[in-house]
């Protein structure tokens, strides 16, 4: 009887959990980390972002949270950030006026200024873009430190020895279900449905056109003799190639920093 009662109570507990979206959870942990007042937190719960400093900086620190914001470039991350808008379905206009709103504003932003920039961008998109959303599903994608750990666990896990992380064949291809390892564990792929494109989008989209990224990804994954494959390990070899091409691309317009930051295993 007292087991049966206990387990009540923890499924109570796990119903009554409230999941909140990536955005609200920003919210709080930027509240707490930045120690803001109440009141001005219930503003910005309420999506009510005054201009002024602290609100700048409190918007930069939300962005960071949600793998939005781009600190070697100072910009922010259009196909991370995209996710949070939902635009109206009659609205044709809308990536227009947004970039025009950017094109107009971000000139007169102090130089060096991350805040300022960080802010007069967002407010673009919450603006222009469309309707400021907030669900549970929407992907906080990998860091590159994040990556680059789960390339050294992935070789860990599966016995390769980490020297081999430097070895282009491994990384290309990804050899001994390395692919497969490094796909699941960066949340852009499963054995069932294959690679998400939505959220490999998300990650490594940056700022190409979504319908753009998308088809490229289709093409190349088209190309795939192995997708019927029921060998999990081989099926996740093209996808891997598909990332891995993506992720080199990536770094290599990122300006400071090369993709041998991540693969260099003396980086972690």
């Amino acid at each position: 009887m007292l087991s049966i009662t206990f387990a009540l109570v923890l499924f109570l507990s796990a119903s009554s959990a409230v999941i909140v979206s990536p955005l609200d959870h920003a919210i709080e942990t930027c509240g707490r980390d930045l120690q803001v007042c109440e009141s001005k937190l219930a503003s910005y719960r309420a999506l009510s972002f005054p201009d002024d400093r602290e609100t700048q900086c409190f918007i930069k620190c939300v962005l960071i949270e949600l793998q939005a914001w781009s600190n070697p470039r100072r910009l922010l991350k259009h196909s991370t950030i995209q996710q949070y808008f939902i635009p109206d379905a009659a609205d044709y206009s809308f990536e227009d006026r947004t970039r025009r709103c950017l094109d107009q504003t971000l000139p007169n932003c102090i130089p060096g200024d991350s805040c300022s920039r960080a802010y007069w961008t967002f407010l673009c998109y919450k603006d222009n873009y469309g309707n400021l959303i907030r669900q549970p599903n929407q992907f906080i994608p990998p860091t590159e430190l994040d990556i680059a750990q789960h390339q050294l666990d992935c070789a860990d896990i599966l016995r390769i020895p980490r020297e081999e992380l430097l070895n282009a064949e491994t990384l290309t291809n990804g050899s001994n279900c390395y692919a497969r390892c490094i796909l699941l564990r960066s949340e852009v792929y499963s054995d069932e449905s294959g690679l998400d494109l939505d959220r490999l989008y998300v990650l490594l989209g940056y700022d190409t056109e979504k319908q753009a990224f998308i088809q490229y990804a289709q093409q190349f994954l088209a190309t795939d003799s192995a997708n019927c494959q029921t060998d999990r390990c081989l099926a996740a070899q093209v996808p891997y190639q598909l990332f891995h091409e993506l992720l080199v691309k990536l770094f290599k317009r990122d300006g400071t920093r090369d993709i041998s930051y991540v693969f260099d295993v003396n980086n972690v």
